[in-house]
């Protein structure tokens, strides 16, 4: 398998929400799939001309499935990350969809994600 390395480096930095979108694919919860199948839905009718239906496309970072040929993001993770945008953002276009949470809220529920269990009650009760 040969691995472009501008891909690797983009893997690299957004690790996070490639991490939130593959938790959320394996505990899945309702709402969150509703989200994703929304976007998946919005993707895969092409209205921006970027849907790669097979990960084909040169920048796809995952062969083999749904890819956005743009930044190549596998979809089934990115439609699953609440902080991910839309690709056409990154190009100052206007985005087909959005996050949902915030920036300030993405940091709080990293910070959550690393924390050891019993410290999350420890810091909600020190307030």
């Amino acid at each position: 398998m040969k691995i472009n390395p501008e891909n690797l480096l983009k893997v690299w930095k957004s690790k996070g929400q490639i991490l939130e979108g593959i938790v959320n694919k394996v505990f899945k919860q309702d709402h969150i799939e509703e989200i994703s199948a929304e976007r998946m839905s919005i993707c895969s009718s092409n209205l921006c001309g970027m849907y790669d239906p097979d990960g084909s496309s040169e920048r796809a970072a995952v062969k083999g499935q749904p890819a956005c040929a743009g930044c190549g993001c596998a979809l089934e993770l990115k439609t699953r990350c609440l902080s991910c945008h839309c690709h056409l953002k990154d190009i100052n276009q206007h985005p087909l969809w959005e996050a949902v949470v915030s920036p300030a809220e993405e940091t709080l529920l990293r910070e959550r994600m690393t924390q050891p269990d019993g410290a999350q009650e420890d810091t909600a009760t020190q307030g």
